[in-house]
């Protein structure tokens, strides 16, 4: 399996034996553009949606996952199943409050019915 940083900053991850695993950025950079669109509900009161607008992604391939933002997955997650987010959470390496390294990456939550 593939994987390939297209976060345009360095995610280091933290394997069981204690390596450390960096993934250097890419060219490629899967981003969102978004904007927040207030409407009238029906009883009269304003509601925001932020709405998220399609960026460029790469084709799916075998074999290949993209470690993207937490945001980015989860807008693509009932298209595509190669998008992956660093686990910035359960239990990240922090240096002076900022993610060093992670323990796991994720896919996005689903909803089964």
């Amino acid at each position: 399996m593939m994987i390939v940083n297209a976060t345009g900053h360095v995610v280091r991850k933290r394997n069981v034996d204690g390596s450390l695993t960096t993934y250097p950025p890419t060219d490629l950079m899967i981003r969102l553009e978004s904007a927040d669109v207030t409407r009238r509900d029906i009883v009269g009161e304003d509601v925001v949606q932020r709405r998220y607008y399609h960026g460029s992604l790469p084709a799916e391939r075998p074999d290949v996952l993209y470690i993207v933002s937490r945001k980015v997955a989860y807008a693509y997650s009932h298209l595509r199943g190669d998008l992956i987010y660093p686990d910035t959470e359960d239990g990240a390496e922090r240096e002076a409050g900022r993610v060093y390294a992670v323990r796991r990456f994720r896919r996005p939550d689903r909803l089964i019915v």
